[in-house]
């Protein structure tokens, strides 16, 4: 047999290419992954969910032999059937190959995170030293957190791949809205992306799991331009609205020993008309949801817009730290002993000001973009309410394998705490992360929270 095309293929062998059997192993996969550099790409394309095929060389009882190699991926190597290794005939006795799919950027300590890798084990057939055998592996999206081949190893497909289905998934699809869109909303299409901020490890933060990420798929949904704001509270309780509790009411005195001084509701018409009402409790926000056939939006669909619908961007801006004005953070640093906000963050705050929240569009860049108008406010401004329970991302209910679908995290627990997304005007710039996320009693009415709704978009 004539000597392999080593410089076609990944020799993965101990001792390179030589003149005897080979076996060449192909992956294929439906996966996103980063568009084909030979190619003007689609700005409204899918976001990549992964770069890097990694390949090991397993002993027959699955035990690593310390042969490595990743390759970077792209859309063009699938499509042209380069998305291989070449395996020379084995002289070790049965072996296996490892083959992984996931993102270069999230490696730990050279490992890929387990929750949003594809993993599979393939058994090496036996090579006849006179041939050249060609098998193909196949990732697919849907086993993304679900090792493939770790109990008993699988067997590839004979031949090579033929016709790639790379970026085939249905996750992945951009998904319009088709539901008549509510009052002062806007639809967010629907999509895949990966949910979890990993850079929030690394920051000295109430709920560090942020970090994890899970692969989510959303349906459409429309979202509120807009934090409620306490001109619309009062206009649905004139018209019906049945509050669990009326939100606190503003204390003019503005003594800062008041936590009141900070709220923005007034019974009647008063000086915040167009300020995002706080100061609620969680009931009371989803209530007003309700009473415009919506509900408060979930913790993935409030991530997914921030992060820029999936395109990862740490800030709803993108991933420039915020400056002064450029969101609405940083007016805190005023108060007394009994003043929740006597020892936040005042990089922005003005010597004569009082600080709280402001009218929505009062920020430079606070702002995301999608297919017909403007998000306003999801990293400052107010932090906000979001339908599910909070869980763990380590829990049981994050915590499982598998892709989430339109996931609503509902699993009870002793401290029954609902999450809250998004920085605010008191707190400081890392708690604007698109990621960032807390959990805190259904009854806290701060001055810091707010709320905005969702519909579904179809």
């Amino acid at each position: 047999m004539r000597r392999a095309a080593c410089g076609a293929l990944l020799a993965l062998w101990l001792g390179g290419c030589q003149d005897t059997g080979q076996l060449v192993l192909y992956v294929d996969t439906d996966a996103p992954v980063p568009s084909d550099p030979r190619v003007v790409a689609d700005p409204e394309r899918a976001p990549p969910l992964f770069d890097t095929l990694r390949f090991d060389l397993l002993s027959a009882e699955g035990a690593p032999l310390g042969v490595t190699r990743d390759f970077a991926v792209h859309e063009g190597l699938f499509r042209d059937q380069r998305a291989s290794i070449g395996l020379e005939r084995p002289k070790r006795g049965p072996l296996l190959v490892r083959v992984r799919m996931f993102r270069s950027d999230r490696l730990t300590g050279g490992q890929p995170p387990p929750s949003i890798t594809l993993d599979s084990i393939y058994r090496v057939p036996e090579i006849d030293p006179n041939a050249r055998v060609e098998i193909t592996a196949r990732l697919r999206v849907d086993d993304v957190g679900q090792p493939r081949g770790t109990d008993a190893p699988l067997e590839a497909e004979p031949g090579p791949p033929g016709a790639s289905t790379v970026g085939s998934w249905p996750g992945a699809t951009r998904v319009p809205c088709t539901a008549m869109k509510p009052v002062g909303s806007v639809c967010v299409p629907g999509g895949a992306f990966l949910m979890g901020d990993p850079s929030l490890a690394f920051q000295d933060l109430p709920s560090k799991d942020a970090a994890i990420e899970h692969v989510v798929v959303l349906s459409p949904y429309y979202l509120s331009m807009r934090e409620i704001a306490v001109r619309e509270f009062r206009s649905a309780v004139a018209d019906g609205l049945e509050v669990f509790s009326q939100p606190h009411t503003y204390d003019p005195s503005q003594d800062p020993d008041k936590v009141d001084s900070w709220c923005r509701f007034t019974p009647d018409f008063g000086p915040f008309e167009d300020v995002p009402l706080n100061c609620l409790v969680w009931e009371t926000a989803a209530r007003y949801c309700h009473f415009w056939q919506g509900d408060l939006p979930t913790e993935a669909q409030l991530e997914f817009a921030a992060s820029g619908r999936g395109a990862e961007h740490l800030y709803p801006w993108g991933n420039d730290d915020p400056a002064c004005g450029d969101a609405i953070w940083g007016l805190g640093g005023f108060g007394g002993s009994k003043a929740v906000f006597s020892d936040g963050s005042s990089t922005c705050r003005p010597s004569a000001s009082f600080g709280g929240p402001l009218s929505s569009g009062s920020s430079a860049k606070d702002a995301v973009a999608v297919p017909g108008g403007m998000i306003e406010d999801l990293g400052g401004n107010l932090s906000e309410w979001a339908l599910d329970r909070f869980s763990e991302r380590s829990g049981p209910y994050w915590g499982a394998p598998g892709i989430r679908v339109d996931p609503v995290a509902d699993v009870k627990s002793a401290s029954d705490l609902h999450p809250i997304h998004g920085g605010n005007w008191a707190q400081g710039p890392i708690y604007l992360h698109a990621g960032f996320r807390t959990g805190l009693p259904n009854g806290t009415g701060s001055s810091a929270i707010g709320f905005r709704c969702a519909w579904p978009g179809r």
